[in-house]
């Protein structure tokens, strides 16, 4: 009987393409919609909660909120969440919208701002107020709402915080404690110097500052030029009109 009641079990959930495992309690609104294919708002409230879909491998933290209104479409409304894998997954928060059409990141949910941190994916952050923001392997940023001069704040990004990042991964992780040191030494080789990386960014970031700043003093340059031989003109045609008649 319980042999049957596995299968059974395995068998619903194959054919829903969905399997959601929970060992606490899990709040869903409206109730049992992770069965369906509808909106569906989800709370772990004593546990952390794991999602795979069709092309979706999510983790979410004790006391987090998610909503789902696809399985590609989807929105933190607070704590964190782990994206695994997510093919043509958007991810909207209060601050900003994620999109990565393949790859692994993590959204924190912070209160007054959300810190985005990127493992793998090639991913790419769109603010409130339009602005978009691709963020390097290894790397994370914070980003805030908008200021009184509807600009959304934002932070610089750096590399991603270990020891804070190592402590949730582990809080998520489902493998035994070898393999996750093994994931852990894995990525470690993946990411390489990120301290060295960080340096570049800053340096392509500078070069970019100011080659902009070269491109507004030339162009003002080149107006003031323009201006001037505009002005040498006007009184030539002055000079020609008054004495060459």
């Amino acid at each position: 009987m319980k042999k049957f009641s596995r299968l059974f079990i395995f068998l619903m959930a194959f054919q829903m393409e969905v399997r959601v495992r929970a060992s606490g309690d899990l709040l869903q609104s409206p109730d049992g919609c992770l069965k369906t294919k509808d909106f569906c708002s989800v709370q772990a409230s004593q546990d952390h909660f794991h999602y795979v879909g069709k092309s979706l491998k999510l983790h979410m933290g004790k006391a987090s909120v998610i909503q789902r209104a696809s399985d590609d479409n989807w929105k933190l409304v607070s704590g964190y969440v782990w994206i695994e894998q997510g093919k043509t997954l958007t991810l909207d928060t209060v601050y900003a919208t994620l999109k990565a059409p393949v790859g692994e990141y993590w959204v924190i949910d912070k209160g007054d701002r959300i810190v985005v941190r990127n493992i793998n994916a090639d991913l790419t952050v769109e603010f409130r107020d339009g602005k978009k923001m691709e963020v390097p392997e290894g790397f994370e940023f914070w980003v805030g709402g908008l200021n009184t001069r509807g600009v959304s704040e934002y932070g610089m990004i750096e590399p991603i915080e270990i020891k804070n990042h190592l402590s949730l991964w582990k809080s998520l992780y489902q493998g035994s404690k070898e393999d996750f040191l093994a994931a852990v030494q894995k990525q470690k080789i993946n990411w390489g110097d990120l301290v060295e990386k960080s340096s570049q960014i800053y340096r392509q970031s500078a070069d970019r500052q100011i080659a902009s700043v070269e491109r507004s003093a030339q162009l003002k340059a080149d107006k003031e030029r323009r201006e001037e031989q505009q002005r040498q003109k006007v009184r030539q045609l002055f000079y020609d009109r008054t004495f060459k008649r």
